[in-house]
């Protein structure tokens, strides 16, 4: 049995997120450190605002990330529910199509595959959610 470790893509974001609070870890610490070159309790000051430092940007950067992968799943789900809204509203189509009028069998399809190309599209639609409406 052989467990793997992280991805590849994960460890690299990792990394990004070690190396944004170690920079402004240095960032701090050296403003600081400069501004009160003369006392010697510069470097315990800029010690400590280094480290809030390195702690903001560390916590700002997986925050944005938790946020991306929520906005992932919330899409993900949205889209499940709209194939499953599409795929009803086909086969309901395909059920009374010897109702209709022959003239809209093509209409029809092409609605049904436009809708369902807006599904696949539809993290593009987040900047208007008036079209998401209308599409749901």
């Amino acid at each position: 049995m052989r467990v793997d470790g992280p991805s590849p893509q994960s460890r690299r974001q990792q990394q990004v997120k070690i190396i944004a609070a170690a920079a402004a870890f240095v960032a701090g610490f050296l403003l600081l450190v400069l501004m009160m070159l003369p006392n010697r309790w510069g470097f315990a000051a800029g010690t400590v605002v280094g480290g809030a430092a390195a702690a903001g940007t560390y916590g700002m950067v997986t925050g944005r990330e938790i946020s991306l992968h929520r906005r992932r799943a919330e899409v993900t789900t949205e889209q499940t529910s709209l194939r499953e809204s599409l795929s009803e509203f086909e086969s309901m189509v395909r059920t009374r199509s010897a109702q209709l009028p022959p003239s809209t069998h093509g209409q029809l399809r092409m609605i049904l595959v436009g809708l369902g190309e807006i599904i696949e599209r539809w993290e593009t639609l987040r900047r208007t959610p008036d079209q998401q409406d209308a599409v749901a």
